[in-house]
């Protein structure tokens, strides 16, 4: 969960496993950022981070 600037203010156990970081690692930083610096990093897959970074953009976009 984040606020409206994108800061996020919550970060779950299911967040933790499905993207593979602390919570005390994510709450204040921007969401964005948290996605593309730690999980994109992670990763090293094109494909996958070209579909997460359009799930955030339709998510940040809709609510």
């Amino acid at each position: 969960m984040t606020d409206e600037q994108g800061k996020i203010i919550l970060w779950n156990g299911s967040s933790e496993r499905i993207f593979g970081v602390k919570r005390i690692d994510v709450l204040g930083n921007n969401l964005w950022d948290v996605q593309f610096e730690y999980v994109a990093q992670r990763n090293k897959n094109p494909q996958y981070n070209t579909s997460l970074k359009n799930e955030i953009l339709d998510i940040l976009h809709t609510g």
